[in-house]
């Protein structure tokens, strides 16, 4: 029991630093008087006032100290959940160092490719928690769903210089809202699973003599050593370079289209092709990702209540507990099936083409959203791998990984339209990749010392619901205003 008080006091701490983060920017610095007829329609909406913010000199003072600590805490903690971070980073950006709304969705994403940088390479030389054979960060399903949410960033771009901020804020507080809840549902039965997992364990090694389980135990890893097969590379290389691969040649369609007016036939036609090479790369990888999982009769037959996507029910990887016990005490049912008995393919969950195509319509989606608003996307990302059934540690790798190639494709978008400030995106964006390297390191290790990943689930909708009250908060209260003073109603020049 003193250890279960620990862990809980650690997760209540890791959630109470993200929620301090948001109650500081909440309640940062009021609005000057008379400063929305001069900072909104002005620098948010002409496209050369947004240049002259870009260039604007780099000056270190004591806030801009504050905000650097503030945001390195805030990329640890996010990254170890596998969210980028951004629905904290860009009020953050907005009330501390006065960037408008738009600035800081930019700086956002640089910040957001630092942590992110510094979450992958550390994951990348890990193992499966449930499946040792099987690497960390799932290359495979990360291709599936890479193209989607690229096309969405890429789209989100634009809608970010057409929208008003007051309905880009608005879409944002009922999204964000609406993940806390199931991310927290989720956390909080898969904690449920995993204390009877733990009390089934205590009570058999009661009834059971010491020597007659070792034994038992042995004659099982003898078993499983012979029917294992060999493990695959450590590192995943060749899906690693399809991903890199692919990322080009969506930077490269960015960069194209950056070249034309927006509303010209030559930026419409590259847009044109970067959808269709989206589609097609999405519809390809997902049947390959679809062929290499095999499916589960446990998952089909499951009479619990289905997950949004209809991915995987509570016997999958998504509960962890059940899975880890499931695989690991169950040889005989594996007999009995006339299969050998393999705890890494009953580990890693298994995909139908209908839910890989599900989830690409959602990542689509939240790349928009990543795009609009300035958030990575992990906090769409990371509740979808755990609705398809990813184990909570591999769904934070995942979904770190996604996040790098989505914020880097938008940091080079706004880079190229004069929109990023490049010292505060360098010096934000170097310190968030050693934070969250940090970050993902020492709560990773707590969660594989302490054997429960509820934890992380519990750490991500910490991080989503404080990025819904510090938007609410700062950035909602902020867009009531406007509205109230007729200003601020219209978007930006899309065509210039």
């Amino acid at each position: 029991m003193p250890r279960l008080d620990k862990e809980l006091q650690g997760q209540l701490v890791s959630i109470a630093l993200v929620l301090t983060a948001s109650a500081l920017v909440a309640s940062a610095r009021p609005l000057p008087a008379g400063a929305g007829a001069l900072d909104l329609p002005t620098r948010l909406l002409l496209d050369s006032e947004t240049l002259q913010q870009s260039e604007q000199p780099f000056q270190f003072t004591p806030v801009t100290a504050a905000t650097l600590v503030l945001s390195m805490a805030v990329s640890a903690l996010s990254n170890a959940a596998g969210v980028g971070g951004g629905a904290l980073f860009v009020p953050l950006f907005n009330a501390l160092l006065g960037l408008p709304i738009k600035g800081a969705t930019a700086l956002s994403q640089a910040v957001i490719t630092g942590g992110a940088l510094g979450s992958v390479a550390y994951s990348l030389g890990r193992r499966h928690p449930q499946a040792p054979a099987a690497p960390l960060v799932d290359a495979g399903l990360a291709l599936a769903l890479a193209p989607p949410l690229l096309t969405g960033v890429a789209a989100g771009v634009l809608l970010n210089i057409a929208l008003p901020n007051w309905l880009i804020t608005f879409l944002l507080i009922p999204l964000l809202a609406f993940l806390t809840y199931r991310t927290l549902r989720t956390g909080l039965r898969m904690r449920h699973a995993e204390r009877q997992a733990q009390c089934r364990r205590e009570a058999a090694a009661a009834d059971q003599q010491q020597g007659e389980q070792q034994q038992e135990q042995q004659a099982q890893e003898q078993v499983q050593e012979q029917a294992a097969p060999p493990p695959p590379p450590r590192l995943p290389r060749a899906q690693l370079g399809q991903l890199a691969l692919l990322w080009l040649a969506f930077c490269g369609l960015q960069l194209g289209k950056e070249s034309f007016s927006r509303c010209s036939w030559q930026f419409g036609l590259l847009f044109a092709c970067q959808a269709a090479l989206a589609l097609s790369l999405t519809a390809f990888f997902s049947r390959q990702a679809a062929r290499r999982s095999n499916p589960s009769l446990a998952r089909q037959h499951s009479g619990e209540q289905q997950p949004i996507l209809q991915g995987a029910g509570p016997d999958s990887a998504a509960n962890p507990a059940a899975s880890s016990t499931g695989a690991a005490s169950s040889p005989a049912a594996s007999a009995h099936q006339g299969t050998p008995h393999r705890p890494a393919a009953l580990a890693l969950p298994s995909w139908t083409g209908r839910q890989l195509a599900g989830a690409s319509g959602v990542c689509l989606a939240g790349g928009t959203l990543a795009g609009t608003l300035g958030i990575g996307g992990g906090m769409i990302i990371a509740p979808l791998l755990l609705e398809l059934g990813a184990h909570p540690q591999a769904a934070s790798a995942t979904s770190a990984l996604l996040v790098l190639f989505s914020a880097s494709s938008a940091v080079i978008s706004f880079a190229a339209a004069g929109r990023l400030n490049l010292p505060y995106a360098a010096l934000f964006g170097c310190a968030c990749l050693v934070s969250a390297a940090a970050g993902t390191f020492l709560i990773g290790r707590a969660v594989r010392r302490s054997g429960r990943a509820s934890v992380l689930v519990v750490l991500l909708a910490g991080c989503v619901g404080a990025g819904a009250l510090a938007t609410l908060g700062y950035s909602g209260r902020r867009a009531v205003i406007d509205l109230m003073r007729g200003e601020h109603s219209a978007g930006g020049s899309f065509c210039n």
